[in-house]
């Protein structure tokens, strides 16, 4: 993309790419090797630009890095630039590279670019965000085949907004996997919404950038671009009319925020909408730590009952958030903020429910996810009475597991996905009585994102009745046997 709007203006420019699906064959880098290194010699042949992966830096052996370090030897590089930098902040083993670069260069500038720096405004008044509750986590991939009604419930809110709310707008839908991209277009072809599927090989063929192009200049035949992160970033595109995320993205609150900013770059309206099961956020691996706390930050933003907006910037540490949201377009917290949306703080059987799982559950070598632990819990504290269902103690779980006192172990991977205590100081106050108040927060209460009556039916209740009977000691049974 960035290749090819230099080369349009005229300016010369080389590119270097790396890894699987390269689209440059070993005699055209052997070529491009020949040309940089007689450029040292030559600098009347040195391109303006050099358009490398950073993955590259980290082969200190490779030819392009002699050819690095003989440009800058011969003082022939004025500046580093990284765009994107948000990118690599999991990836420890690139960012190791920055620091030896400095150290090596110290006379070259380095500039590192970012959608999502800390210091200055971040507010895009025209997004609305809003997260709507799956049926069920993950998503199907079975092309050719009728839409089941897991599939219809993900795919209506995307029609939705398609056909009344943007009808001639563009949109993007974010999927994980390259064969559920497919499947969501062709359910899109089906409903009359011109689509098309689009992800890193696409980038790499005649047909996938026909496709782009047909999206970007706003052709008929591509409307909508399901798509895999391979947009998340690059997308010259000022007026993307929505953003669905059809899953947890990948990358938490950072993906979210890059991903979703996407939309609404004219400054008119545009909608972010985000397909949310609590158990999406755990189906891939983690890579770092760092990733796993980005995805625990958007899994509080989807459950806290403040406004998004606000959230997602006081994430950010974005200070310049000066008018009441209540009054603006904003988020569908703040469409239904009729009424408030109370806390329960459950401090007390939280404590409790962490010193079972560490002296009995885990002592004993019992392991499983949330719905097997929610067993065990159900045994352990009800006593024969029917609430806390099994669903209500999930909840319990997983925000135990959003605070960091719970841990999802080796998440994505085979023998992973076990709920596992988090074993630090701040465990062990908690435990003792002596540790952070824990408040259980609505939507874990009840069950619900979205703002209702506390007095409706709802199917989840965490109430202080319920936390009242699981605090008297006779009721809790020491005989039970745990799964």
């Amino acid at each position: 993309m960035e290749y090819k709007r230099l080369a349009d203006c005229g300016i010369y420019v080389e590119r270097r790419h790396t890894g699987s699906g390269d689209i440059q064959s070993g005699r055209e880098k052997r070529l491009q090797d020949d040309r940089l290194f007689q450029a040292i010699n030559n600098p009347a042949l040195l391109p303006s630009f050099i358009l490398v992966t950073p993955h590259q830096l980290k082969f200190p052996e490779s030819n392009f890095n002699k050819v690095l370090n003989g440009l800058c030897e011969n003082d022939l590089v004025h500046r580093f630039i990284f765009d994107e930098i948000h990118m690599l902040l999991g990836a420890y083993e690139i960012l190791k590279q920055l620091p030896i670069l400095r150290e090596k260069y110290p006379h070259i500038p380095i500039t590192v670019l970012s959608a999502e720096p800390k210091k200055f405004p971040l507010d895009r008044p025209n997004l609305y965000y809003q997260v709507l509750p799956k049926s069920s986590q993950g998503e199907d991939d079975k092309l050719g085949v009728p839409t089941n009604p897991k599939e219809r419930s993900q795919i209506a809110p995307i029609i939705y907004l398609a056909r009344a709310i943007y009808p001639s707008g563009a949109g993007i839908v974010y999927s994980r996997k390259k064969v559920v991209c497919r499947r969501f277009a062709e359910i899109l072809n089906r409903e009359g919404i011109s689509a098309a599927a689009y992800d890193s090989d696409s980038r790499r063929s005649a047909e996938g950038r026909e496709i782009f192009r047909k999206w970007k200049e706003n052709d008929p035949d591509v409307r909508v671009l399901v798509s895999t992160t391979t947009l998340s970033s690059g997308v010259h595109k000022s007026d993307v009319r929505f953003v669905v995320h059809t899953s947890f993205p990948t990358t938490g609150i950072d993906g979210y925020m890059q991903e979703t900013g996407r939309a609404g770059r004219d400054g008119k309206p545009a909608t972010c909408l985000l397909l949310y099961a609590f158990g999406d956020a755990f189906q891939v691996a983690h890579s770092s730590r760092f990733q796993t706390e980005c995805i625990l930050a958007l899994l509080w933003l989807v459950n806290s009952t403040n406004c998004r907006r606000r959230a997602l910037l006081s994430y950010y540490e974005d200070d310049f958030f000066e008018y009441e949201s209540t009054n603006h377009r904003c988020c569908d917290v703040c469409d239904g903020m009729t009424s408030g949306r109370p806390h329960l703080e459950v401090t007390s059987l939280a404590g409790r429910v962490l010193e079972y799982i560490r002296d009995s559950y885990e002592e004993r070598q019992l392991s499983g996810g949330t719905q097997k632990l929610a067993q065990a819990l159900n045994k352990r504290f009800n006593g024969g009475r029917k609430e806390p269902t099994v669903d209500m103690w999930v909840k319990l779980i997983q925000w135990l597991i959003v605070e960091q006192f719970l841990e999802v172990h080796r998440p994505g991977e085979m023998a992973g996905g076990q709920v596992k205590l988090v074993r630090n100081d701040t465990t062990n106050r908690l435990i003792e009585g002596t540790g952070p108040r824990v408040h259980l927060p609505w939507s874990m209460r009840f069950g619900e994102l979205h703002v209702r009556g506390e007095d409706e039916d709802f199917q989840l209740k965490w109430t202080e009745e319920v936390i009242r009977s699981l605090d008297e000691p006779g009721e809790i049974s020491s005989s039970s046997t745990d799964l």
